[in-house]
Formats: C-alpha cells, sequence, structure tokens
C-alpha cells in the first residue's frame, strides 16, 4: 500500500508556505477499498510514511505528523450525544482522533432542535447514536464510530469501555 500511496499522493505547500506530501481523501478511500481496509488504517499507513492526510494540513501548525499519527490511534468515549457530546464529537472527528466509541441510549426529539449539533428535522425520532455515527462519517471517512445505544452506567461500562 505504501508505494501505492506514494504515486497517489503529492507535495503541496502548507499554509505556513513549507512542503509537505499530501494524501487527498478521495486516493485515501480508494486505497481502503482497494486494499480492503479502513480509511482511518489508511490515513495511518500515511502518516507512518511522512505523508499527511490533505484535510490536516492546517493542523500542521500546532501538531507535527507524528502526533497527528497519535491522535489517529486515539480512541476516545463519549457518553451522550446530545447537548454537550454533539459538539464534542464534532471536534474530535475533525481533529483526527481515530476511534470514537458513542453511547446514548436517546432518540432525537422537537426539542433538542435548538440546542443540540447533532438534532434535524429529518432526524427526530432516530437514535442519537445512529445520526451522530453518519454525521462523523461523513465529516471525517477516517474515524471508526461503534455506537452503544445504551445507558452507560456500572452494569454495562466495562463493555462499552472496552479497547
Amino acid at each position: 500500500m505504501d508505494e501505492w500511496m506514494f504515486k497517489r499522493s503529492k507535495t503541496v505547500h502548507d499554509p505556513a508556505g513549507r512542503e509537505v506530501r499530501v494524501l487527498e481523501d478521495a486516493s485515501a478511500i480508494e486505497a481502503g477499498a482497494r486494499f480492503g481496509c479502513s480509511v482511518r488504517a489508511v490515513y495511518e499507513a500515511a502518516l507512518n510514511a511522512g505523508i499527511c492526510p490533505f484535510r490536516y494540513i492546517r493542523n500542521r501548525e500546532t501538531l507535527s505528523i507524528e502526533e497527528q499519527l497519535q491522535l489517529a490511534q486515539s480512541r476516545v468515549a463519549v457518553v451522550g450525544s446530545g447537548g454537550l457530546g454533539g459538539p464534542v464529537l464534532l471536534l474530535l472527528a475533525r481533529m483526527g482522533i481515530g476511534y470514537l466509541v458513542v453511547a446514548d441510549p436517546d432518540c432525537f426529539d422537537e426539542t433538542n432542535l435548538n440546542r443540540q449539533a447533532l438534532s434535524s428535522v429529518p432526524d427526530l425520532g432516530q437514535p442519537k447514536c445512529e445520526v451522530a455515527t453518519r454525521v462523523l462519517e461523513n465529516i471525517n471517512p477516517g474515524v471508526d464510530v461503534q455506537v452503544h445505544q445504551d445507558r452507560m452506567d456500572g452494569t454495562n461500562a466495562k463493555q462499552i469501555l472496552t479497547g
């Protein structure tokens, strides 16, 4: 995959004027399909090869390639995907956290529309964690999302947080 990725990547200048080799999303998605792996795995392979996923080029002002790789390999659990959890999930996906675990037993209703970032009229009645998955996959295909449509408590926390 490394040789294929290198051929598909290109050299550009980041906002600071530094040359950087990048891999665009379309090529990462193609690589995932071609090699039977997730886009997250492609991003990790690219970062390991010193190739920056193009979507993260502006992160280079604050994060090195190695630090971006650490984010891609990180796993974060967010309990609740409503008022606080929704914006947190959006930001974590945008910055490149590789694995997100979402636990939320609720469904969106009309009272969520004015205060929850992931809620929308077409999603009324839908489970919040399933909507979160769809939204996050559209924001960043390089994030693997695991959902639990359960209220996390002492009886299931270990199962939800395993890994």
